[in-house]
C-alpha cells in the first residue's frame, strides 16, 4: 500500500497498491471492496473528489487516472498521460480541477472533464517540489520546494501565470493556507517562519524569525481560529507564534530530547499536540501555564503521526515500533495499543475510525467506547 484517502463522507476508504489496483473498501459495513484496474504500475497517490462521486489515482505509470466506483463500469472514466512519475494528486475543493505533482518537480493542473485537452503546464521546479496546498475557498494554489520560491496561482489557471514570492534562502518545506485563505505561512531550511498575503503582492512577507532565523522547523500549522502559528523543530521544541508579529521571541515549549517529527493542533484549539524521535508523545496546554505539557508515551522508537479525534477527547499516536495507540487526554491512560507489524507512517481520523498508513500495508481501526476492531487490507 502507497496511499490512503477517506472519502469526504467518511464511510469508504480508497488505496493504492504496487500491485497497479485501486481499491475502495467499506470498512464499517458490508466489507466488500471495489477492485479498479487500469494501471501499469505502483499506484502512488489517492484522492476523491469534494462530493465523493470521483476518485482521481497518480502512478508509477506516469499516468493519471479518474473513476466512478459506483458506476457499474469499474474502468477509469478519464486519463492523462505525463510521461513521468505521479507522485500526488488533489483536487480543488470546487471539484473541477485537479493538481498533479512528478517526481522531477513538474506541477500540472488538469480538468478531467475537457474531452481531449491535455494537464496544464503550471511549473516545474528544480529540485522538486515539497509542499503544495490548495487554500480552503479553493481560489488559489500555492507549492513550494528546492528552489527557494513560493509560487501562488489563482484558478484556474488559464494563463498559468504564477506569483513569485521570494525570501527564503533554503528549501521550503512546508507551505500552509490560513482557515480563511487570506494567508500562507511558509517553513524552510534557513530557519525562518514567514506569512505572506498573496493580495499584497508587492508587501513582503512578515517575517516573524528574528535575524539569522530560529531553529529549523520542518512542519507549520494554523490553529483553528487562524490567530496562531505552531512550529515543530530540530531542536525539540514546540514553537507558537503570532502570525502579524514580525521578528517576535516565539513561546517556546521544551520538552522533547529530539526533533519533533509531527504536530496537531486540537480541534478547540487550545491544546497542540507533538510526536518526536525521542519516542514520546507530548500534549501542550496552551492555556494552562501551572500544568503546560502531559507525556503520554515514553518509549525508544520515533513516532511519526498524531491525530486527534474529532471530539478532541482522545489522541492517536503512532511510529517506528509498528503500535497505534489510543488515548484518553484528560486522564494521561492508552485505552487501546495494538501491534500491526510495520512502521506507522501517517495517520488519518474520521469519525469513529482512524486510517493508518503504514511501510508495507494499511489498516482500519473502527473504535467504540471500550473496544478497537482491526481491519485489514493489501
Amino acid at each position: 500500500m502507497w496511499a490512503v484517502a477517506w472519502s469526504p463522507d467518511g464511510r469508504r476508504l480508497a488505496s493504492g497498491s504496487s500491485d497497479g489496483t485501486v481499491r475502495v473498501w467499506d470498512p464499517g459495513g458490508s466489507g466488500d471492496q471495489v477492485v479498479l484496474t487500469g494501471h501499469d504500475w505502483h499506484v502512488w497517490s489517492v484522492a476523491w473528489s469534494p462530493d465523493g462521486r470521483r476518485l482521481a489515482s497518480g502512478s508509477h505509470d506516469e499516468t493519471v487516472r479518474v473513476w466512478e466506483p459506483d458506476a457499474g463500469d469499474r474502468r477509469p472514466g478519464a486519463a492523462a498521460s505525463l510521461m513521468r512519475w505521479i507522485w500526488s494528486v488533489g483536487w480543488s475543493p470546487d471539484g473541477r480541477q485537479l493538481v498533479i505533482g512528478t517526481e522531477d518537480g513538474a506541477i500540472r493542473v488538469w480538468d478531467p472533464d475537457a474531452s481531449g485537452t491535455s494537464p496544464l503546464a503550471v511549473a516545474d521546479i528544480d529540485g522538486g517540489v515539497w509542499s503544495v496546498a490548495w487554500s480552503p475557498d479553493g481560489r488559489r494554489l500555492a507549492a513550494a520546494g528546492a528552489d527557494r520560491v513560493v509560487r501562488v496561482w489563482d484558478a484556474p489557471f488559464r494563463d498559468a501565470a504564477a506569483l513569485p514570492l521570494t525570501g527564503h534562502a533554503g528549501l521550503v518545506r512546508s507551505v500552509a493556507w490560513s482557515p480563511d485563505s487570506r494567508r500562507l505561512a511558509t517553513v524552510a531550511d534557513d530557519g525562518t517562519v514567514r506569512v505572506w498575503d498573496p493580495e499584497a503582492a508587492g508587501r513582503p512577507a512578515v517575517l516573524l524569525t528574528r535575524d539569522g532565523g530560529e531553529m529549523r522547523s520542518r512542519s507549520v500549522a494554523w490553529s483553528p481560529d487562524g490567530r496562531r502559528l505552531a512550529t515543530g523543530c530540530d531542536d525539540g521544541t514546540l514553537r507558537i507564534w503570532d502570525p502579524a508579529v514580525p521578528r517576535q521571541r516565539p513561546a517556546v515549549w521544551a520538552g522533547h530530547q529530539e526533533r519533533v517529527e509531527s504536530v496537531a493542533w486540537s480541534p478547540d484549539g487550545r491544546l497542540v499536540a507533538t510526536g518526536g524521535l525521542d519516542g514520546t508523545v507530548r500534549v501542550w496546554d496552551l492555556e494552562d501555564a501551572a500544568r503546560p505539557m502531559t507525556v503520554l508515551a515514553v518509549r525508544d522508537d520515533p513516532v511519526n503521526a498524531v491525530a486527534w479525534s474529532p471530539d478532541g477527547r482522545r489522541l492517536a499516536s503512532g511510529g517506528e515500533d509498528c503500535t497505534v495507540r489510543l488515548w484518553e487526554v484528560a486522564s494521561g491512560v492508552s485505552v487501546v495499543a495494538l501491534g500491526l507489524g510495520s512502521m506507522v507512517c501517517s495517520l488519518a481520523w474520521r469519525g469513529d475510525r482512524i486510517a493508518v498508513g503504514m511501510t508495507t500495508t494499511w489498516t482500519v481501526l473502527t473504535l467504540d467506547a471500550s473496544a478497537a476492531t482491526v481491519g485489514t487490507g493489501p
